[in-house]
């Protein structure tokens, strides 16, 4: 079934959902800091069809959510990983081409990649809105930028386990958070690219100016920004970028 090192539980997926006809010929390990994900390229014996896909070996509870995040969010239309099969602690997903958001956007901050981060997160929320209240959608959870592909046109979402009901500013937060707190910190440009994307989430869904966003997103903000330095130890130079947009000295 295998010609390469994959784990065991991995192997187990592999033929309880793709069959011992599949054969994985290359496997590497994908970046992740709660589970074990890995890329894997194989072929089908019988066809000889190539298959590209990402395992995503769980190491704690989560699979059941985010298995059923991903299979809503697929038949509405967001743009999530297909998902192949799962087991009970292994999730097989489509393997989406392309380049992390995270790594585009340190490089270079260009504005296509506000304008679609927030076109994705209004729809991602508008079809997950609870009722009535527009203020209340299922959150990505952690919506930070390394958690999006962009294939050359579009951004694709991926990694779904932490959603739960909440605030919608608490997502446009994490997101914003992860553009301005990566190196260079909190630069013109950047908080450029989270205006374009707050604006264009609200023409999206239809909701306020970006003038009212902009300060009404601020608490949240903050309160992302200061997790985020606590995590990392308050290094000085982000502890000071948020001191500095907290008092006003850097702004959108």
């Amino acid at each position: 079934m295998t010609s390469v090192d994959v784990p065991w539980k991995v192997r187990s997926a592999l033929l309880a959902i793709l069959t011992d006809d599949f054969v994985a010929r290359v496997c590497c390990r994908l970046p992740s800091r709660k589970n074990i994900v890995l890329h894997i390229t194989g072929t089908f014996t019988s066809t000889t069809r190539t298959i590209d896909i990402v395992a995503k070996w769980f190491q704690h509870p989560g699979i059941t959510n985010e298995v059923q995040v991903l299979l809503d969010a697929y038949t509405r239309r967001i743009s999530v990983p297909c998902v192949i099969g799962s087991t009970s602690h292994v999730l097989l997903l489509q393997h989406i081409p392309g380049q992390n958001l995270c790594d585009l956007i340190t490089q270079n901050p260009e504005s296509q990649y506000g304008i679609l981060l927030g076109e994705w997160l209004a729809k991602y929320h508008e079809a997950f809105q609870r009722g009535d209240h527009p203020d209340t959608v299922l959150l990505k959870g952690d919506a930070r930028i390394r958690n999006f592909i962009h294939d050359g046109q579009h951004i694709i979402g991926v990694d779904f386990e932490e959603c739960i009901f909440g605030h919608y500013m608490k997502d446009l937060a994490s997101t914003c958070a992860s553009i301005l707190d990566t190196n260079p910190l909190f630069t013109p440009g950047k908080f450029s690219l989270c205006r374009l994307l707050l604006e264009k989430y609200l023409d999206t869904r239809g909701m306020d100016s970006p003038t009212s966003l902009v300060q009404d997103i601020k608490p949240y903000l903050l309160q992302t920004l200061r997790d985020t330095a606590i995590r990392r130890r308050n290094p000085p130079a982000l502890v000071k970028c948020i001191n500095q947009y907290e008092v006003g000295e850097l702004d959108f």
